[in-house]
């Protein structure tokens, strides 16, 4: 007779038969089923581990340390087949998508590997996924537009999900996952509700783009630091959110939701804040002084106050209703982007550690960059300036002043003013440079020569 394919003989070998078999049956095994013509897994373990590629190739690997195995197949076509991987201690399974053609893994068995600990299903197309045996399991990602629901009940041990890219998954039971610390379910668009009250060591969560949440509740999560709940107002259902309980809030995405009001005045630990494209008229950030990121673009803002963010490094704040903005308290800032307000006069002679400053589209008649000595990108175009003097911008590798007043004379000065042009070579790929005087009254008549004598090149558009 025959047990697991194994031919069974009386004696010495029936013994020996016995104990292969039983060694078989204690391999921890994980099997996939995939319509690729290349294939991609990543693990981790200890001990050998045995890969079926499911062509009638067999693969053996050995772990060292905590070194991840990167393993791959290319395979002659594209037709289904079943890979499995077996070994005494595989505890890291990372499967990846390594092609455009045909289904990916349409169906992943982990139920017989008990020591699973770290399971990545990334981009796959399972209808279905069994975690339910898998309780040493510490981090799972699973994304999948076929997957209907999630049960990670038996997961106590959980403190890493990425169930991001769901389409289709309704609902998400977390209450028995009291040790998890790291939550991404965004672009679960048609996830109705989230509850997290049990979840008070939570620290992370990403719940961005879950168009069908009608409301948040991290009330219980006094342990967040990370919060992002960006998503689109032509969709978003969210319109309000308490976050006076997060006093441990470092990062706060809000951005594109339909909320109008924001109380973040018990988020003194705050670093970054993103309310881009809200309906928010005022913003009180006067206890927020830790803040160092700050965007506040596309929103209904008439007036910022800032005086006390004396960290802040990065501010966006264009495309709003302000008509003044006072940036003299803010010497730590490296990126001002206020473009497309009403501003008619700048200040910024207090931000020496300026690198990059867009103020187009506004009612600029005069701008002063002589204390910007770090400045390199520099970009008011579409204002009323009719002067504009770079001499002490040393490390200027970006000046758009198209769409101004500035005379044939006033381009001319500006054309001295410029240092010698930066050496692409030595700049990154994606390094901007150049400059840019199109549609001012002079453009035609300057003397480009003596910018270009610097080797300064001009756009054309």
């Amino acid at each position: 007779m025959t047990i697991g394919g194994q031919y069974l003989r009386n004696g010495g070998q029936h013994d020996r038969n016995i104990q292969y078999i039983k060694k078989m049956a204690n391999k921890n095994e994980m099997i996939i089923k995939v319509k690729r013509d290349r294939f991609r897994i990543d693990l981790k373990g200890s001990g050998d581990a045995t890969i079926d590629w499911g062509n009638g190739v067999n693969e053996t690997v050995s772990f060292t340390s905590d070194e991840i195995l990167e393993c791959r197949k290319e395979y002659d076509d594209v037709a289904e087949r079943t890979v499995v991987i077996s070994g005494d201690n595989v505890t890291y399974f990372h499967c990846k998508e390594q092609s455009s053609s045909g289904d990916f893994n349409t169906s992943i068995d982990v139920s017989h590997n008990a020591a699973l600990k770290n399971l990545k299903c990334e981009r796959c197309d399972v209808e279905t996924l069994d975690v339910s045996k898998n309780t040493a399991l510490t981090e799972l990602m699973i994304q999948s537009k076929k997957l209907t629901m999630l049960d990670v009940s038996k997961n106590v041990a959980l403190t890493v999900l990425d169930c991001s890219y769901n389409e289709n998954l309704t609902s998400l039971d977390l209450s028995k996952n009291v040790t998890l610390k790291d939550l991404n379910c965004s672009r679960n668009y048609i996830l109705t509700s989230l509850d997290l009250s049990n979840n008070i060591a939570l620290t992370r969560l990403d719940c961005s783009h879950c168009y069908d949440l009608a409301s948040l509740d991290v009330s219980k999560n006094t342990a967040l630091k990370t919060l992002i709940c960006n998503s689109n107002k032509r969709y978003s259902k969210i319109t309000s959110f308490d976050l006076t309980k997060n006093a441990a809030l470092e990062e706060l995405d809000l951005a594109n939701n339909k909320i109008a009001t924001l109380d973040i005045s018990k988020n003194t630990v705050l670093k970054s804040l993103n309310c881009q494209e809200t309906d928010i008229a005022s913003l009180d950030i006067s206890n927020n002084i830790a803040l160092t990121n700050l965007n506040c673009s596309q929103t209904d803002l008439t007036s910022l106050d800032i005086s006390n963010n004396i960290a802040l490094t990065n501010l966006d704040c264009c495309i709003s209703k302000l008509t003044t903005l006072d940036v003299s308290s803010n010497i730590a800032l490296t990126e001002l982007n206020c473009n497309d307000n009403g501003l008619t006069t700048l200040d910024v002679s207090n931000n020496n550690a300026l690198k990059s400053l867009v103020c187009r589209c506004n009612e600029l008649t005069t701008l002063d960059v002589s204390k910007n000595i770090a400045l390199k990108s520099l970009e008011c175009r579409v204002n009323k300036l009719t002067a504009l003097d770079v001499s002490n911008n040393v490390n200027i590798q970006y000046v758009n002043v198209s769409k101004n007043q500035l005379s044939s004379d006033a381009l001319n000065n500006l054309f001295r003013s410029l240092p010698k042009a930066p050496n692409e070579e030595n700049l990154g790929w994606n390094a901007h440079t150049g400059i840019n005087i199109l549609d001012n009254p002079g453009s035609r008549e300057c003397d480009v020569k003596i910018a270009k004598k610097k080797k300064w090149k001009f756009e054309k558009y």
